[in-house]
C-alpha cells in the first residue's frame, strides 16, 4: 500500500500553547507540546464506523497564561492526499475551554486515511497546508483514520 504524501503543516511557535487532548468516539490521545509546532501521530490509529456520528473534544495545553484557541480538523475521507473544504468534519471559534462537538463519517469514504487537527491562536485555521511563515501561535498533529463499512467489518 503507497504511502500519500500530504502537505506540512505547522506552527512557528508552540511553547506557550499546544494540543493537549484529542478525543474521537472511544479514541483518547494527551500530548504534550512537540517541537517545531507538528507532530506526526500516525501509528495512533482512530477506527470509526462510516455512517456513523461521533463526539469530538479537544483540548488546549498552556504554559501559563490561557489564551484564546481555535480549531480545525480535516479528515482525508476520500484517500486523494488532500485535505478539501467539505472534508472539514469539525471547526470551532477562539476559547481557552476544550472544544466539542460531533461529526458524522460518510458512507463513501477510503478505508485508510488521516486526520488532521489544527490549533491555531485567536483565529481560524482554513488552510490545512499553513505553515510557520503565516501560521505563528498553535500546533498540529496528524492521526491514522481507519473506516469500517458496516456489515463488512
Amino acid at each position: 500500500e503507497e504511502k500519500m504524501e500530504y502537505c506540512s503543516c505547522n506552527a512557528a511557535n508552540n511553547n506557550e500553547e499546544w494540543i493537549a487532548g484529542v478525543s474521537v468516539g472511544d479514541f483518547s490521545h494527551e500530548s504534550d507540546a512537540a517541537t517545531g509546532g507538528y507532530t506526526n501521530f500516525l501509528d495512533h490509529v482512530i477506527e470509526l464506523d462510516m455512517e456513523s456520528e461521533y463526539p469530538i473534544v479537544l483540548t488546549p495545553g498552556f504554559k501559563g497564561a490561557h489564551y484564546y484557541e481555535a480549531w480545525t480538523v480535516w479528515i482525508d475521507y476520500n484517500g486523494d492526499g488532500m485535505f478539501t473544504d467539505d472534508e472539514q468534519v469539525f471547526a470551532a471559534e477562539p476559547s481557552f475551554e476544550p472544544a466539542m462537538g460531533s461529526f458524522t463519517v460518510p458512507t463513501d469514504a477510503t478505508e485508510n486515511t488521516r486526520m488532521r487537527v489544527v490549533m491555531q491562536y485567536n483565529e481560524q485555521g482554513t488552510d490545512p497546508c499553513e505553515t510557520d511563515t503565516t501560521f505563528e501561535y498553535g500546533e498540529v498533529e496528524d492521526f491514522s483514520v481507519k473506516l469500517i463499512r458496516q456489515g463488512i467489518a
